[in-house]
Parts: C-alpha cells; sequence; structure tokens
C-alpha cells in the first residue's frame, strides 16, 4: 500500500501488543514470538525528501501578484518562517511584537519553543525587520497557513517537479513527483532557514536559532552530511602543493674548479 516506514512499524507495535494482550487471557503464542524484534524508527526515517525554497524562489514569493489580504497577510508568515528558523506553533503564536527585544541598535526575538522548553533568542535579519517595520502578520492557524502557503507559492510558480510525499484521497501518503508548491507548509521555512545558512555560518549558531541539540539531528533534519573532514584533507593537500610550487627550484649549473 506505499505506507511510510513509520506507519508500518507502528502497526506492527501495534499488532504486538495485541499478542500480548491475548497471551494474557490464556491464548497460546508462538514460542519464539518474544523474540521477534521491532524496530523504533526515526521520525527522520521517512522524512528524507526535505523541501527547501531558494532564495529566486522566495524573491518570486516576494514578487508574486496576490489580491487576497488572506494569502498577503500568509505571504508575511511564510516570509517570516524562511528567516527566522521557527515550526508552526512558535511562529504564528510567538513571533509578535512583546518579544522582539533590543539588542544593541538592533533587534533579536526571544522566545520559548514549547516542542522542546528551550529559550531561544533569533536575530531580526533585514526581511523580518522589513516585515516588522510595516506591520507584523495577524494570526493564522497552521492548517490554514499550509493551504494559503500552498496557493501563494503556485501563483508564484514554484512549481518545479519534486519528489516528495503527500496524502492522496484515501491513502495515507503517496510519494511521487510533483510540482512543489505542493508540498510547501509552514515546516518548509524552518528547513529552508537553516539550509540558506547552512555551510556559510557555523552550525552551532544556526541550531542556536532552531534549537536543535544535536548536530547529527540537525544535519539529517536539511538532508546533509558531516563532510568537513573531506574539506580538510582536501584543503591540506592543495596547500601543499602550492607551497611545493613556489619552492626555488635551484640546480647546479658549473662546478666551481
Amino acid at each position: 500500500n506505499n505506507y511510510s516506514n513509520t506507519y508500518c512499524y507502528k502497526m506492527l507495535s501495534d499488532l504486538k501488543s495485541v499478542c500480548k494482550d491475548a497471551q494474557g487471557r490464556g491464548l497460546e503464542l508462538a514460542k519464539d514470538f518474544h523474540g521477534i524484534k521491532t524496530k523504533q524508527p526515526s521520525a527522520y526515517d521517512d522524512d528524507m525528501d526535505v523541501i527547501t525554497l531558494t532564495e529566486k524562489e522566495i524573491e518570486q514569493i516576494e514578487d508574486a501578484d496576490l489580491t487576497s489580504e488572506a494569502l498577503i497577510n500568509a505571504r508575511k508568515w511564510l516570509i517570516l518562517s524562511c528567516y527566522t528558523g521557527q515550526r508552526g506553533k512558535a511562529l504564528t503564536e510567538r513571533i509578535k511584537y512583546d518579544n522582539f527585544k533590543p539588542y544593541g541598535k538592533d533587534l533579536v526575538i526571544k522566545i520559548i519553543q514549547k516542542k522542546v522548553n528551550k529559550a531561544v533568542t533569533i536575530p531580526v535579519l533585514p526581511k523580518v525587520k522589513d516585515i516588522y517595520d510595516n506591520g507584523l502578520p495577524y494570526y493564522v492557524s497552521v492548517q490554514k497557513l499550509n493551504k494559503h502557503f500552498k496557493d501563494i507559492c503556485q501563483i508564484a510558480g514554484i512549481d518545479t517537479p519534486t519528489m516528495g510525499r503527500i496524502r492522496e484521497k484515501d491513502k495515507r501518503g503517496v510519494k511521487k513527483v510533483r510540482p512543489k508548491w505542493q508540498y510547501i507548509s509552514t515546516h518548509t521555512g524552518r528547513r529552508t532557514f537553516a539550509s540558506l545558512h547552512y555551510g556559510k555560518l557555523p552550525t552551532p549558531v544556526i541550531m542556536r536559532v532552531t534549537g536543535h541539540s544535536k548536530e547529527k539531528t540537525f544535519l539529517t533534519y536539511i538532508n546533509q552530511s558531516n563532510d568537513d573532514h573531506i574539506d580538510t584533507f582536501i584543503d591540506y593537500y592543495k596547500a601543499k602543493a602550492l607551497k611545493k610550487e613556489k619552492e626555488p627550484q635551484m640546480a647546479v649549473i658549473k662546478k666551481a674548479n
């Protein structure tokens, strides 16, 4: 049925629970039943199709001709999500004027991420400052935003063929290539923030904004691997070769009598 790994493992776990209950009611189970192990999947096992927006696509969204007030408001939330790195409710419930605090001549946003109960200080980047100066968006539920984001991106022409998994009719999740706008949600903005800054800023610095505790989890989240060691080796041997090229190549021309 093309179910996700997490759904399949959950069904297996439920089946084991039913069998244990049956055993407790006096029914006989296979002798090797308790030796059967089911994997405890990570939420990331099914989440390797990381959907993010590029800077060019964000510009398309900013330039899109929107006439609906609801979509114009939702566009602000989409830009804010891409440049604050916050998940659904943290975005809609905590990116508000009361949480903007002075930081020298600049601003930061101070919030508590309830999902992980972590205090996070978010830098107010230029695009966020523009929205702050011109008026923060009014509250919209995450469910409505997810629909609005798709509508906005469809209008903006974010239609690159993209592999992903979404619910179709009575099927839990079907994985196939679709126009990219169909996958855009509040979570896309959070991943976009991480991806836009990965490799340009130190990873621990980005993690302090997204709230990730482990680098391994963060890299999986944006479908990256830690290849820092590769760059180190390459840079070392490039420097070694350059040094050798610069060394004077002296040779004996004529021996003294």
